[in-house]
């Protein structure tokens, strides 16, 4: 297996750090990863990226090509639960590696909405809160309906839970909106299936990493270009632009 220093784990909502590190306790952990984060990665050495957590919505999500990208230069790039799941499950047939159940609910056609994994969160004390991601609610009453639970209840369920905005989605929003029978089935029943997706991928790294990796040829776009241009030479473009205005740019005198 390659070593743990030489893997980067992109998690911060659905693992925090400490649990990812009962897996992987000498690995890289960093945040939730968007754009150039992974080709960042790729620049700092990373052998093998897992991708569980990412960004969207005002900050700009981690490009298709640039996974691709990093696979050509060698990178092995696995994903699971989250942004990760959706990422592997429209690029596996290039050779991005996916895990768990969530990549699995993408990859068949089970569900193709972005949000069933989306999540709002926010710091309370030392607290992580957050709202509750459709896809774990999907599995929940998934393993109900094969418990025999009455289908007219698993059906209204997710039709009122599925209805709800994704950064609405908590706990007490959803006691309003179901029936008290209804509500405590979900909550004593309720599956965080993107966690279990996580520690499970974490769990099995070393056999996800041993299967063959495709080699994939990337069209060099522009957009693709600049990106890797400005993560590869940011830092010695500072440095001639600070020589330069040192030795040949004369501050205003007053």
């Amino acid at each position: 297996m390659t070593r743990q220093n030489k893997i980067v784990v992109f998690s911060e909502i659905t693992l925090s750090k400490e649990a990812v590190k009962q897996y992987l306790p000498e690995t890289v952990i960093k945040p939730s990863i968007k754009t150039g984060d992974l080709i960042q990665a790729c620049k700092e050495g990373f052998e093998v990226a897992v991708i569980i957590d990412g960004v969207f919505d005002f900050i700009s999500s981690v490009w298709h090509k640039e996974i691709l990208w990093v696979m050509a230069q060698g990178m092995d790039v696995i994903g699971c639960a989250s942004m990760g799941a959706l990422r592997a499950a429209e690029l596996y047939t290039y050779g991005m590696k996916g895990s768990g159940y969530v990549f699995e609910a993408y990859k068949s056609g089970l569900t193709d909405d972005d949000s069933e994994v989306a999540v709002n969160f926010y710091q309370l004390d030392k607290e992580l809160m957050t709202s509750i991601a459709l896809i774990n609610i999907r599995y929940t009453l998934d393993i109900l309906k094969q418990e025999g639970c009455d289908q007219v209840i698993l059906d209204t369920t997710w039709q009122k839970t599925s209805a709800v905005f994704y950064k609405k989605r908590t706990w007490p929003y959803l006691q309003d909106q179901l029936t008290p029978e209804a509500f405590n089935l979900l909550k004593t029943h309720y599956v965080d299936i993107k966690a279990l997706d996580a520690r499970q991928c974490l769990q099995s790294l070393p056999s996800l990493i041993n299967i063959q990796q495709k080699i994939v040829t990337v069209p060099q776009t522009l957009f693709l270009n600049k990106l890797i241009r400005d993560i590869y030479y940011q830092d010695d473009i500072q440095a001639i632009a600070d020589i330069l205005q040192k030795h040949y740019i004369q501050a205003p005198q007053y």
